[in-house]
């Protein structure tokens, strides 16, 4: 089982993702890996996602990988041409 949460710059957790739809993680030898999570455009998740904050992937209840936010931004999804709002939120 895979968990997504989210802490502040002091490292408190502030919340957790519950529905993502995609997660990259690249693991890297001797250098900082680097990831990429999408997770539906709600408010209360695009809250949590700003740079600054940190995203630490549980996996099987060890932490997997933990990183910054740098970059967070909103993409409407095709299907939600006609619904203003919508769409998924990706951070990097």
């Amino acid at each position: 089982m895979i968990t997504i949460l989210v802490t502040d710059r002091d490292l408190e957790v502030v919340g957790a993702v519950g529905h993502w739809t995609k997660l990259n993680i690249v693991s890297r030898f001797n250098e900082p890996g680097s990831g990429m999570l999408e997770a539906p455009a709600r408010p209360e998740v695009m809250a949590l996602l700003e740079p600054g904050n940190r995203v630490v992937v549980v996996r099987d209840g060890d932490v997997y990988s933990a990183g910054p936010i740098e970059v967070s931004e909103f993409r409407r999804s095709v299907s939600d041409e006609d619904s203003p709002g919508k769409g998924y939120g990706h951070v990097g």
